[in-house]
């Protein structure tokens, strides 16, 4: 029973963190991306350094793409999971395949949000919920 549990619990949590990333993440992190192409063809068609913005632009496209690969991923596990019949293997499968694509994709959404501005990203911050609470 707790194995079942488990995998219960760990295939739930795959399911919600993908749809978070689908439906809230890579439409907010594409939007900024957006304005960081448009700010870099603005200087350039103003003909002033672009530098700055080119090189987050570089950093944040190579994130995004990081992400959608990482989510493509866990996707696929997460169906691989489906197949295995075996409660033990079905665990293992969770604890040593799920839960670690999970963790990766997490620390690229961390990335992320570190350099997405406030109004862009799609959840409150750490420091705002924390100091939200009373």
């Amino acid at each position: 029973m707790l194995l079942e549990n488990y995998i219960k619990n760990i295939g739930v949590e795959a399911a919600t963190f993908i749809d978070l990333v689908k439906k809230d993440i890579l439409p907010a992190v594409f939007r900024y991306e957006k304005e960081l192409m448009e700010e870099v063809s603005l200087k350039r068609k103003l003909k002033l350094d672009d530098s700055l913005q080119m090189e987050l632009l570089l950093k944040y496209s190579d994130l995004c793409k990081m992400l959608y690969q990482k989510l493509t991923k866990l996707e696929i596990a997460v169906e691989e999971g489906k197949a295995i019949t075996s409660t033990l293997d079905s665990a293992v499968f969770a604890r040593e395949n799920l839960f670690h694509k999970m963790e990766d994709l997490r620390e690229t959404v961390d990335a992320l949000e570190l350099l997405t501005p406030r109004n862009i990203w799609p959840f409150p911050t750490y420091s705002e919920i924390l100091y939200s609470v009373k």
